[in-house]
């Protein structure tokens, strides 16, 4: 299940641009 690491990694520039 790595690739929900990698994917969260992925979204987390964009769940700070909505902060």
């Amino acid at each position: 299940e790595n690739y929900k690491l990698e994917l969260q990694w992925v979204y987390l520039p964009f769940g700070i641009s909505e902060l």
